[in-house]
């Protein structure tokens, strides 16, 4: 059966082509054909690559300074990369993180989430809110100010201080009854490694444990749980917001 057998030599040779294409040099962690997410130290991850520190651009730093630890080449003032990427998904020194980029202030039209410590910051849409909050009127059943709401009914969702029938994109929605819904800043995902973005451990692409005193909401580890989720949790991992 000459065709048989022309086509088992030819799965065999495609097959040994792919696992060619799955090795990336001084790569521990590969996402096939060849983008590296995780480098073998001393070698540093760049843009799917391993490089060494004196490579990684000006504009550009290393994460660590322990040569020691799994590290990228990321932007400045960037404190965790996205894996096999030059884009940031958080920032450090109190900068603002907005499309993979960290900045010192928020564009118009957007403003700066409020947190207290120097990491974790993000620039937001700014909602426009209602000229006059009044209770039991478009939606909202509380007003936390003359201009604001502070729990929205109808099934409507809460964010800035306005009521939405759904979260605009970027966000999700929380909540299940008619009252009390409201709007999160839905998280950057990207793929799951551990080691990297303070995850400990990863299940279908997605963060399921964290570590660094960090919180796992969505899949992913943040700094703090968002506005009406709770905190868990009191050792430096296994925490989480619910």
């Amino acid at each position: 059966m000459p065709f048989v057998s022309a086509l088992i030599a030819l799965l065999a040779i495609f097959a040994c082509a792919r696992a060619s294409t799955c090795v990336v040099a001084n790569c521990g962690l590969v996402q096939c054909p060849s983008t590296c997410l995780r480098c073998n130290p001393p070698y540093l991850t760049y843009n799917g690559a391993c490089i060494t520190a004196d490579a990684c651009p000006s504009s550009h730093s290393p994460t660590s300074s322990d040569p020691t630890l799994p590290r990228a080449c990321a932007p400045n003032l960037c404190h965790a990369p996205a894996p096999a990427s030059s884009v940031c998904t958080s920032c450090r020194n109190g900068k603002y993180l907005l499309n993979g980029l960290c900045l010192n202030s928020c564009p118009t039209g957007y403003s700066g989430t409020f947190n207290s410590s120097q990491f974790f910051r993000r620039c937001e849409i700014k909602a426009t809110p209602a000229a006059v909050c009044v209770a039991g009127k478009s939606n909202c059943q509380q007003c936390a100010s003359s201009t604001a709401c502070a729990m929205c009914k109808n099934t409507a969702y809460l964010l800035n201080g306005t009521c939405y029938s759904s979260c605009p994109s970027g966000y999700l929605g929380r909540g299940k009854g008619s009252f009390a819904r409201f709007c999160v800043r839905a998280p950057v995902h990207t793929v799951c490694a551990v080691g990297v973005n303070h995850c400990t451990a990863c299940a279908n692409n997605r963060c399921t444990r964290c570590g660094n005193a960090q919180y796992l909401f969505d899949g992913e580890c943040v700094a703090t749980c968002p506005a009406l989720l709770s905190p868990t949790g009191s050792k430096a991992t296994g925490r989480t917001c619910v």
